[in-house]
């Protein structure tokens, strides 16, 4: 203990050196450049030296960041020509390829990558892209399969992506255990609500409500809270459009119209699918799409519509009858 006090202090002391150095000889200290300055440095010293995988994969890295995705696929396919049994570049490139919406591609360069990483051991983020890329494909078990393989318990992305190829399968129970494993393991926010989301679509009203519960009693901005603990009570049959409404209020105060976020954009067309107004929900989801949101984020919202539109039609059908028999 004292010698790891020591090391701390050490560290702390070499830390304020280097600053006040900095400052005496009024030299600022950099972070890391531009991609653009970063991609003239890397292609003059390719000009002078010659190409590298090395050099190509770094300047592709910059491209990406640019979201100059096919100079970066232009790079990477160079890199790996110069270096064919490199698998980050294999890796890298399906990325790029599944950024870009090349899904087959993309999911041939993950799997030749994972060909050629000789530790099985550092396969969990290859196979992780892959299952990302096979669920793009629709192809879910396969994802689903990629995911255990990968199996990166202390990764975040990891139980959210398993969770939602979880919830297109239909495995709402393992979701919600996995998802409660990996808030017990990781004490995420993001993980804790995930996995209430999942008990909702599970079915497991009770006990999600339970946890919305306690988040809504420490909370200023209640309006996502309130759309689950609508969701669950909608699910329960009870009163739940005091809350919606609630919520709606609460998003109509806080949406820019000049500069929507887009996770209240969907939270808005979430409170308005739950009060029935199809064509406002469906604007949302719009202009959600059109600020940056993946359409697969808004599954949810659709299903409401379509619950909505289900319990309309029974409703009418329920009303027919009843006249029908009326008359006879």
């Amino acid at each position: 203990m004292n010698f790891a006090r020591t090391i701390r202090r050490s560290a702390k002391s070499l830390l304020f050196a280097v600053l006040a150095l900095a400052l005496l000889n009024r030299l600022p200290l950099r972070a890391h450049d531009s991609p653009e300055h970063e991609i003239e440095v890397l292609t003059s010293r390719m000009s002078k030296a010659g190409k590298t995988g090395s050099l190509l994969m770094r300047r592709a890295t910059e491209f990406k960041a640019l979201g100059e995705l096919d100079k970066a696929a232009a790079d990477l396919t160079e890199a790996i020509s110069l270096e064919p049994k490199s698998p980050a570049a294999y890796a890298e490139l399906g990325r790029v390829q599944f950024a870009q919406g090349k899904l087959a591609e993309a999911c041939d360069n993950a799997t030749r990558s994972l060909t050629l990483i000789e530790d099985a051991g550092e396969r969990g983020a290859v196979f992780l892209l892959r299952a990302q890329i096979e669920a793009a494909r629709g192809r879910n078990a396969e994802a689903l399969a990629d995911c255990e393989l990968a199996d990166r318990r202390d990764d975040l992305d990891w139980y959210l992506i398993r969770s939602q190829i979880q919830r297109s399968l239909g495995k709402l129970d393992a979701r919600v255990a996995g998802l409660k494993d990996g808030f017990a393991r990781n004490g995420s926010i993001v993980l804790e609500i995930e996995s209430i989301e999942a008990m909702i679509d599970a079915g497991q009203f009770h006990p999600a409500l339970d946890l919305i519960d306690q988040h809504l009693n420490q909370l200023r901005l209640r309006s996502s809270w309130l759309l689950r603990r609508a969701r669950a009570l909608k699910g329960l049959k009870a009163d739940f459009q005091a809350d919606a409404k609630a919520a709606l209020a609460e998003l109509e105060r806080r949406i820019r119209p000049e500069h929507p976020e887009p996770t209240l954009l969907l939270d808005r067309a979430t409170a308005f699918a739950l009060l029935g107004n199809e064509k406002a929900a469906r604007e949302d989801i719009k202009a959600a799409q059109k600020h940056g949101m993946p359409a697969s984020a808004c599954d949810r919202v659709e299903s409401l519509l379509k619950s909505s539109k289900l319990v309309a039609a029974e409703t009418t059908a329920a009303a027919d009858k009843q006249k029908t028999t009326t008359h006879d």
